[in-house]
């Protein structure tokens, strides 16, 4: 899971049970969390910090399902999984669901502190996110666009046009958010090589000037 260890998500996603009696999604989501943000984090919508991140990348993609959802003729009340009469959007939120790691890996990248704002650069970062390239059974596509294929796959199925979804498989969305962790801790490497490179060659410069000086004076 983002090239960490992952062995207790797979328990708990073993031992699950229907309707959930002893907590597993619970303890899952903290473990999770605790793996992406650091064992402080908590995720809390009202709170600040990496919470305000991945509200507004959430949002995102719930307006970019809902469009894919309504584009395919389906009602995005009319949920599969989500139940709650006070959602209008409960399909919307079932068919979202596989790609929030994107989200949840972009702001892992983005390491916003606990007192840190949504500038509008981290808005740019989190749009982009429905930019990214994913292999989907029908090749590599954008992500916004793998959401509609996913929509209009589902509406076939409603119809029997078709037996499967259109999705990528989770290990591939996951590494997908992987691969963009992974990427930018290159960057921020050879950044830091450089910057190292260049403060080494400014007291390069200013050890020759220092003796220059002396020479002259001597």
């Amino acid at each position: 899971m983002f090239g960490k260890p992952h062995g207790a998500m797979e328990n708990y996603a073993r031992d699950v049970r229907s309707g959930d009696p002893d907590n597993r999604e619970a303890l899952a989501a903290r473990f999770y969390w605790s793996a992406l943000f650091g064992d402080d984090f908590r995720r809390d919508r009202l709170a600040a910090g990496a919470n305000v991140f991945l509200n507004y990348g959430y949002t995102i993609l719930r307006s970019a399902m809902a469009r894919a959802v309504i584009a395919a003729g389906l009602h995005p009340s009319v949920g599969v999984h989500h139940c709650n009469d006070g959602n209008s959007q409960r399909l919307v939120d079932d068919l979202m669901e596989p790609f929030r790691p994107l989200v949840d890996a972009k702001v892992a990248l983005l390491k916003p502190e606990v007192d840190s704002e949504l500038t509008p650069e981290g808005k740019k970062a989190l749009v982009s996110v429905l930019h990214v390239d994913m292999r989907c059974p029908t090749g590599r596509t954008p992500v916004s666009v793998a959401m509609q294929q996913l929509a209009a796959s589902l509406a076939q199925i409603f119809t029997e046009e078709r037996t499967k979804l259109d999705l990528a498989k989770q290990q591939e969305i996951t590494k997908n958010a992987y691969i963009q962790v992974k990427s930018l801790e290159k960057l921020k490497e050879k950044q830091k090589a450089q910057y190292d490179r260049e403060v080494l060659q400014e007291e390069f410069k200013l050890i020759d000037d220092i003796v220059n000086s002396r020479r002259t004076i001597a």
